[in-house]
């Protein structure tokens, strides 16, 4: 794999929640980051094509990607594949599309991290990600094909406040994390660490 530590990358972030698309944006600061929020729109982005209906018509720009990260569930998009009847649930039904993308990429020799926030107490496809530990609890680093691919719902979370301040969780008390407005929203909302999982996954491979 090569080299990418030290250098602006252009990175793909497939999520579909508002709040971890600003966090991403605010914490990759200095790459050249394109955020897509469906499964299709991440494979327009890598410029891959499959099948013959609907395909050609391209919604973001075709560049060469370095990276990906992405979430675990989100919808299809467009749904080029799909019978006309079947596209009715496209827009609301979520499915783990962060796998498949992950060997898409790697395929393409493109490291790639899945992350999820999703608790595994309350989705058995989230409970998985327990097994992608590695001994020293960090996320274990897949080699697929020479290429890294990181899979993990445990990397250090930050908070995001209404006015982009972020904080990384170390620097607020319990008591501050669950602290709201005069509205009764938090003050602080989790967002995922983006900029924790690029520095995990373009590290050494197979570590």
């Amino acid at each position: 794999m090569q080299d990418l530590k030290n250098k602006p990358l252009k990175i793909l972030v497939v999520e579909d929640t508002e709040i971890h698309q600003i966090a991403a944006r605010k914490l990759l600061e200095g790459h050249d980051v394109t955020v897509v929020d469906a499964f299709d729109y991440a494979l327009d982005v890598l410029g891959v094509n499959v099948g013959n209906q609907g395909i050609g018509k391209t919604y973001y720009k075709r560049r060469d990607i370095d990276v990906v990260l992405t979430d675990l569930f989100y919808t299809q998009g467009r749904g080029d594949m799909l019978k006309p009847e079947c596209k009715d649930n496209l827009k609301v039904e979520q499915m783990p599309y962060g796998f498949p993308l992950a060997l898409i990429a790697a395929r393409r020799g493109i490291p790639t991290a899945v992350i999820t926030d999703t608790n595994h107490h309350n989705h058995p496809m989230a409970y998985t990600f327990d097994y992608f530990v590695a001994d020293d609890g960090n996320p274990h680093k897949f080699n697929i094909d020479g290429t890294s691919v990181v899979m993990t719902s445990n990397m250090p979370g930050v908070y995001l406040t209404k006015n982009g301040d972020l904080k990384n969780r170390e620097e607020l008390s319990e008591d501050q994390r669950f602290e709201k407005d005069e509205n009764g929203e938090r003050v602080y909302k989790y967002a995922k660490n983006w900029k924790a999982v690029l520095d995990e996954l373009i590290g050494e491979v197979g570590k």
